[in-house]
């Protein structure tokens, strides 16, 4: 199974993926939601795998999701698994 991770550049993001052997890693500069949709397409991967809010995400009273997650689980085509 392919599946694509969004990095927020946490540590904490570093140190889960020291467990798993990963195969490649790509670093695209834009519009956060757009990139990782293009990149899921690009790739062929099977599932989309990502955090509720990026490190850097300010949240506003009563949000449930930050922005970029919102838009790509709105707007993905491959299956999107949003983790706390």
């Amino acid at each position: 199974m392919k599946v694509l991770v969004p990095l927020d550049f946490s540590k904490e993001a570093e140190k889960a993926l020291e467990k798993y052997d990963v195969e490649k890693r790509i670093v695209k500069a834009g519009k956060c939601w757009k990139v990782i949709i293009d990149t899921a397409e690009e790739e062929g991967v099977d599932m989309i795998v990502m955090t509720e809010r990026g490190s850097g995400a300010v949240a506003e009273i009563g949000d449930a999701l930050g922005s970029c997650a919102e838009k790509v689980a709105r707007h993905a085509r491959n299956p999107v698994l949003i983790v706390r």
